[in-house]
């Protein structure tokens, strides 16, 4: 659902574009009164991470048979060596009939092997793989998880030890050590592998 002033701005974007307006401007046009140029940049930014927008504020078709997710670059299957980035890196487009009733989605690319035995609805998660994740942060045991730890993005499978202590389990043709975790380390977990899409290098 959206914000009234998200749907001002919605509206506004289907007639003007966006990127040659001042947030001031775009306050002014969209008759959003008493607004801070941050509130209106924060409205924009949800715009665009709901899909409503893209990165150049253009709007994004909702009757189309397509859905356009948002796209937050690579994340590691393997030794963990890629830095967490919040920054949208661009949407993709994916049928909506492949991805049934989840709200907040994003897409992720993987890197590595570590999850390469590891199955989504019967689809392997490979290296080079794009995968989609619903935002959540209480998964379930056993779930495939996109977590943050130290600052660096992690695929992994989510394990509770104990009330305390949780582990990051690999599941893959190759060793890799699981990855011991309690409150106190601030595990953040960013959502749950909900599809695979598969490769797009593949032949």
């Amino acid at each position: 659902m959206l914000h009234k002033n998200q749907v001002k701005i919605l509206e506004l974007a289907k007639s003007i574009n966006l990127a040659e307006l001042t947030l001031q401007e775009i306050a002014s046009h969209a008759k959003i009164e008493k607004a801070s140029k941050q509130l209106i940049a924060f409205h924009i930014d949800k715009l665009k991470k709901k899909g409503f927008l893209t990165p150049d504020g253009k709007v994004i078709d909702q009757d189309s048979k397509l859905i356009a997710i948002p796209f937050f670059g690579a994340a590691n299957a393997g030794p963990a060596t890629l830095l967490a980035d919040d920054q949208i890196q661009g949407y993709i487009k994916v049928s909506k009939s492949m991805l049934g009733k989840h709200n907040n989605i994003f897409s992720i690319k993987v890197t590595g092997n570590s999850m390469n035995k590891e199955k989504i609805e019967g689809k392997e998660i490979k290296d080079g793989s794009y995968l989609v994740v619903e935002k959540l942060s209480n998964p379930k045991p056993n779930d495939v998880v996109v977590t943050v730890v130290e600052g660096l993005v992690n695929i992994k499978k989510y394990r509770k030890i104990d009330d305390s202590t949780i582990a990051l389990i690999s599941n893959s043709s190759e060793e890799y050590p699981p990855i011991f975790l309690t409150q106190k380390d601030n595990p953040y977990i960013v959502g749950k592998v909900i599809q695979v899409l598969g490769n797009a290098d593949m032949t």
